[in-house]
């Protein structure tokens, strides 16, 4: 199985499963893999690189990762990220300095922006404010993980990828001509019951409709499969495994091998987290 991983570094990331994964994407008749949370994009990345598919779109709802997501396709922009790379020494005043600097351009220099994910601390982006007073405010994370020749090597594979911003319901409700039974959905939407920052903002209610979602489009003919969690530190995402219960006709649960007791600054000493892919029949 590929070791292939993402140069944006996220919380999050799918590379620990793309073996869990991968498998359950292509059954021989799809053509286009959509994916309405791209995240770091290391799930497209890997299929490009193995050739699974013949059109990618992918969307993210932070404009953020969208544009590394862009930027990344045009080496002038890997050498860019070097130059400011080689201009501030790995230590944490000068990553403190980085990060000023970038609030002080009004976080719009995605150089800087690349670089301090690269040194920050648990790939976890953390913006406070909006407009005029948004400021960049993740921790230094004593490290330096700059990799040009994963940087080229996504380079290279991202060229397939078509990447957009918005809703994920706006951008699956897009694609009005495609033959859904040769389309994959895969979606890694954020987790209820689990801490990441980027979870911020979703409820109960985005949950639901996101799976009647993923039943709109399984009914259509596409091949639907997303991740998410039946336990974590003590929650029980009791709606979606009784939605599974009663879709079980429609859809297979795998349980997997993740562990997000100890991603939180305080450990977790309970039960162990069920991770689970849900896979259409």
């Amino acid at each position: 199985m590929t070791k292939l991983n993402s140069s944006i570094y996220l919380a999050g990331s799918k590379q620990k499963l793309l073996k869990d994964i991968l498998p359950h994407l292509q059954d021989g008749n799809r053509k286009t893999l959509l994916t309405p949370f791209s995240g770091s994009g290391v799930v497209e990345l890997a299929c490009i690189e193995q050739d699974l598919f013949e059109n990618y779109y992918s969307n993210d709802l932070e404009e953020w990762v969208v544009r590394l997501h862009n930027k990344l396709k045009d080496p002038k922009f890997i050498l860019d990220c070097k130059s400011v790379n080689d201009k501030y020494p790995s230590d944490k005043k000068s990553y403190l300095q980085m990060r000023e600097d970038y609030n002080q351009g009004k976080c719009q220099d995605d150089t800087l922006l690349f670089n301090l994910l690269m040194r920050s601390h648990s790939n976890r982006m953390r913006f406070s404010g909006q407009g005029s007073k948004l400021k960049c405010n993740i921790p230094y994370g004593e490290r330096n993980r700059f990799d040009m020749e994963r940087m080229l090597k996504h380079h290279t594979l991202s060229q397939k990828m078509n990447v957009r911003q918005g809703g994920f319901a706006t951008f699956l409700n897009s694609f009005q001509d495609l033959d859904w039974e040769e389309v994959t959905i895969y979606a890694d939407p954020p987790y209820l019951g689990t801490t990441a920052v980027y979870n911020a903002g979703w409820s109960k209610m985005d949950d639901e409709v996101f799976r009647e979602c993923m039943l709109k489009y399984h009914h259509l003919g596409a091949k639907v499969i997303f991740s998410n969690i039946f336990y974590n530190r003590g929650y029980v995402a009791q709606d979606l495994i009784d939605w599974c219960g009663e879709h079980s006709d429609k859809f297979d649960v795998h349980h997997l091998d993740m562990d997000y007791r100890n991603t939180a600054h305080v450990k977790y000493e309970g039960k162990k987290t069920d991770e689970v892919l849900i896979v259409s029949k």
